[in-house]
């Protein structure tokens, strides 16, 4: 036997498990993008926020929708090295007006500080104040946010000549919460067994249980139906024995009449009927 196969990249759950920290709103819109921005898959929040399909934007550029190219550029190569970056522009509308929103960069199949094989992207829209369109205006340029990232980003490219194994344990002991302890146990990837196979038992089990309570509700309902259905002591409505080999119709119509007496009975119904056909002789 001859075991084939690829990796096949999976999104970094308890690494998406913590995005938001209680900030996510109904209005946002998460993206799966390529390292060079290229939209992969779009969420349906894309239609009633954007006025777009989420098709119509697979495989498109994400740089195409904002008004700021560069700082998009700026940030997609910040996140292409494992940072999560995070910066405000204006996006359009398929009307063509502009929305302010603050897209966030995740990498997608790996913890941060690990270059990601794709990127995950959170399109927030923050409320405008209370105060007007004058307070927009006034707000702080997208840069701010770029420059906690581009300490990162200095901070990695010191070591960019070491080996991929050294950059790494150098970002995990500058970022100590790497090294948490995963949201989702059963995917621990240094596991002796897959999650893969785990899941299968697991769905095999619960076929197993949903057998096994069919089969109970079965024997159930069959247990009812005998107990409505169990034969009540008949005895015969005119010699009143109870044992006959079969039970015949009477004058109430129901088999009340053991099988003498039913013969008997049918009998006489029939010699009636004769003597009531027969002519009178005189």
């Amino acid at each position: 036997m001859v075991l084939v196969g690829r990796p096949r990249f999976v999104y970094c759950l308890d690494h998406i498990a913590s995005i938001g920290h209680g900030s996510l709103a109904e209005t946002d819109v998460w993206a799966k993008l390529s390292k060079s921005g290229i939209v992969l898959f779009m969420t349906s929040k894309a239609r009633p926020v954007l006025g777009r399909m989420p098709d119509e934007l697979i495989g498109k550029s994400l740089q195409d929708l904002m008004d700021s190219r560069a700082e998009a550029q700026k940030a997609l190569g910040v996140a292409r090295t494992g940072q999560r970056v995070t910066f405000s522009h204006k996006i359009r509308h398929k009307k063509g007006h502009m929305l302010p929103a603050q897209t966030t960069l995740h990498p997608g199949d790996t913890k941060e500080g690990v270059r990601p094989s794709f990127l995950v992207a959170h399109i927030s829209f923050p409320k405008p104040p209370q105060g007007g369109n004058d307070e927009l205006n006034s707000a702080p340029p997208p840069n701010r946010n770029l420059a906690v990232s581009k300490i990162h980003r200095q901070a990695v490219s010191g070591v960019s000549g070491v080996a991929g194994q050294n950059m790494l344990a150098s970002v995990k002991q500058a970022n100590p919460q790497i090294q948490k302890l995963p949201f989702f146990t059963e995917l621990v990837p240094t596991r002796g067994s897959s999650w893969q196979v785990e899941l299968r038992e697991l769905e095999k089990q619960n076929r197993t249980l949903s057998d096994e309570l069919q089969k109970l509700l079965t024997r159930r309902k069959k247990r009812k139906r005998k107990q409505s259905t169990a034969s009540v002591e008949k005895s015969c409505a005119i010699c009143q024995t109870k044992k006959t080999p079969e039970w015949r119709r009477g004058p109430s119509g129901e088999r009340d009449l053991c099988n003498s007496c039913g013969l008997r009975w049918a009998k006489q119904v029939r010699n009636a009927a004769q003597v009531a056909g027969r002519p009178n002789a005189y």
